[in-house]
């Protein structure tokens, strides 16, 4: 599609924060406002943008929103010329759930640390411009862990992105169960 893929990245943190911050009481927006006022507006780190995003006015909002919709023309264009997109799910395999402070978990991806945030990339994608995504599975790892691909198509092709996957899937051998575990 035409636009930026980091510009949708940030467009779609914004929107989750913003939706997530609406769960809070007054209490915890006012905490939310003292943790954002320790970093300066254009501070780019994840930290700063995501404490931002959760304070953001409504004008901020709408920008984001406005944004969001651009981003949902341009696929519309993109699956005027293609039937579907066939993306990862994620970037990386299964892992270990990390119990500590979301902004400071870090996931393995090609043998490097990466921000956990990171790894909402492949779903923002879909989700942001309300795009069907079907996801089936392409395999195992070397650990034995699963790896699925997911099929995305034009808005409201649900039953065809199904339809693809469940054809894609029949020609690769289909769903395997990983290892159970001995813990």
């Amino acid at each position: 599609p035409d636009f930026n893929l980091e510009h949708q990245r940030l467009t779609y943190l914004k929107a989750v924060a913003a939706l997530t911050a609406t769960s809070t009481d007054e209490q915890g927006y006012e905490q939310m406002q003292a943790f954002a006022s320790q970093f300066e507006s254009d501070d780019p780190s994840p930290v700063a943008r995501m404490a931002h995003a959760n304070i953001m006015s409504h004008f901020d909002w709408h920008q984001n929103e406005m944004n969001r919709i651009r981003i949902r023309q341009a696929w519309e264009s993109f699956f005027q010329q293609w039937d579907f997109l066939i993306c990862p799910v994620a970037c990386t395999a299964a892992f270990a759930h990390d119990h500590s402070p979301q902004m400071t978990r870090t996931l393995m991806v090609n043998g490097e640390p990466r921000r956990y945030m990171e790894g909402a990339f492949w779903a923002g994608l879909t989700s942001l411009p309300g795009l069907p995504s079907t996801v089936f599975p392409m395999g195992l790892t070397d650990a034995g862990l699963p790896v699925g691909l997911q099929v995305v198509g034009k808005h409201y092709d649900d039953l065809l992105t199904i339809g693809c996957a469940g054809l894609i899937e029949k020609q690769f051998g289909g769903y395997q169960p990983p290892p159970a575990s001995s813990g």
